[in-house]
């Protein structure tokens, strides 16, 4: 049905034609018309609706003013049937509302003469009310209800309603998939009925929804169930109370979802914080005993001797910083770390007699923090010693090279310094310090050896090569 307009000033009386009363006051929009359609009575709301006066309309007939074969044809089937008709929330479009989308109504037009008169006479009643607030908020509230279904449809939680006695009210695909069955229509059967889930689960299942329905209170436990794999997943359940108006519970609502993944990462990192305070007491017992072995052999001064215990324990940091930084907890790749303890050891060094530039070459090799801690505490005393001894020029160079072969592992270490003293052929002719009896014990913890390069010795304008082996199955330790 078209909008109302607007028409010159033509009043006719309806006999009983109400004035300044209820007629007038209404909110919804009224008219009288004639059996030809015209305009008896208009009350203001439908005038100031039509963007008219009530003269203005009365005396005008309907169709000339809003031409519409459909809803005249409407018309006269009540007229000459005398059957009242209805249309519910009926579009309009309406150039003043098309940015709302148009406008929607509710219209009744009935016969106000009794059933007795002759057909194709007697008077019309038209009611019009406008319901586009109503019907846009039933469009918005659709939409949410489809969008929390499609949510509910889509998810991979479980979600299962139920009434106080268990009987189904709403459950989501992926209660069915839990279930290994499909969905179908089970509104009203009992959740948890002998074949659906496992005994033991529906047993704690229904104690817990008893509990919710009877105290209120939210309740989560956790179970374990068979997967399609037959392995067991484990399953978080979160039970909830839904109230009705009174206060009282009328619904319970029940959100399943699997942890398996979770239990197993807590798991996993509840392995790393054992290990993690593993290694702290590990590496606590290294530096403790390094520093008896400085402070009750060595002939060194005190401070000297906490110089030398400091670079050891920066070689236990920072095979941590690199953990950290790798993000691994278990491997460290040795290029990088061994480049790194470097910088640290020598950062402090840039004042002394000459500068330091530290080489590493490296295969790509991964071995445990064990390893590489004993490792890098090993060249934290060949670089303490090159600092203190090697009188090493500016731009001192410091060079590791690490290779693999035979399952063994090669370090090779040399500076750019002063080589060693003519009469020393090998390692066991050095000076029988702390630094040479922890190199010694480092590399029986590796399984391996520590010893120096005898074809470098006999080249005397080279300096000594200390060489480091162990074997490659030593990255498991």
């Amino acid at each position: 049905m078209n909008r109302f307009g607007t028409t010159k000033n033509m009043k006719a009386h309806f006999p009983s034609q109400p004035s300044h009363n209820a007629f007038d006051r209404s909110p919804a929009l009224l008219a009288i018309l004639d059996a030809e359609f015209t305009f008896i009575n208009v009350n203001r709301a439908y005038a100031e609706q039509a963007g008219s006066s009530v003269d203005d309309l009365i005396g005008r007939n309907y169709f000339d003013l809003f031409p519409d074969e459909n809803a005249e044809a409407v018309f006269r089937q009540v007229r000459d049937t005398r059957q009242p008709y209805s249309a519910v929330g009926q579009p309009v479009d309406d150039p003043r509302n098309r940015e709302m989308g148009g406008t929607y109504w509710d219209w009744h037009l009935v016969p106000i003469e009794g059933a007795s008169a002759t057909p194709g006479t007697g008077h019309l009643a038209l009611t019009i009310h406008d319901v586009t607030e109503e019907m846009l908020l039933k469009r918005e509230l659709q939409y949410n209800y489809e969008t929390l279904r499609s949510v509910f449809e889509h998810t991979s939680v479980a979600v299962v309603r139920t009434d106080t006695n268990f009987h189904l009210l709403f459950a989501n695909q992926a209660y069915f998939t839990l279930l290994g069955s499909a969905a179908g229509d089970r509104v009203g059967e009992v959740c948890g009925s002998p074949g659906e889930l496992p005994r033991e689960f529906c047993s704690a299942w229904r104690q817990r929804l008893r509990q919710v329905a009877e105290t209120g209170d939210s309740v989560t436990f956790d179970f374990d169930l068979p997967s399609r794999t037959g392995s067991d997943h484990t399953y978080q359940a979160d039970v909830n109370p839904e109230y009705n108006p009174e206060g009282t519970v009328r619904s319970v609502i029940t959100f399943i979802n699997d942890i398996t993944t979770m239990k197993e990462r807590e798991e996993e990192l509840e392995n790393l914080l054992i290990e993690m305070n593993h290694r702290i007491k590990n590496n606590l017992a290294t530096i403790e005993a390094l520093a008896r072995v400085e402070l009750d052999v060595g002939d060194k001064s005190k401070a000297a001797a906490i110089d030398d215990i400091i670079s050891r324990i920066n070689a236990i940091g920072q095979v941590h910083q690199t953990l950290y930084e790798t993000r691994s907890f278990s491997e460290v790749a040795i290029g990088p770390y061994i480049r790194e303890l470097l910088d640290s050891l020598l950062a402090g060094a840039a004042t002394g007699p000459g500068t330091y530039v530290p080489r590493v070459r490296a295969e790509d090799l991964n071995v445990s923090s064990k390893v590489a801690t004993k490792l890098g505490l090993m060249l934290a005393e060949l670089t303490t010693n090159t600092i203190k001894y090697a009188a090493c020029p500016a731009g001192c160079e410091i060079s590791v090279d690490v290779t693999v072969a035979d399952e063994r592992v090669t370090v090779r270490y040399h500076d750019g310094g002063r080589g060693l003293d003519p009469s020393v052929r090998s390692i066991a002719d050095l000076a029988a310090g702390t630094g040479v009896m922890i190199l010694h014990a480092l590399a029986g913890d590796l399984g391996g050896t520590i010893e120096l390069d005898t074809a470098e010795l006999d080249t005397a304008a080279k300096p000594a090569v200390f060489v480091i082996r162990f074997p490659t199955g030593t990255q498991a330790m």
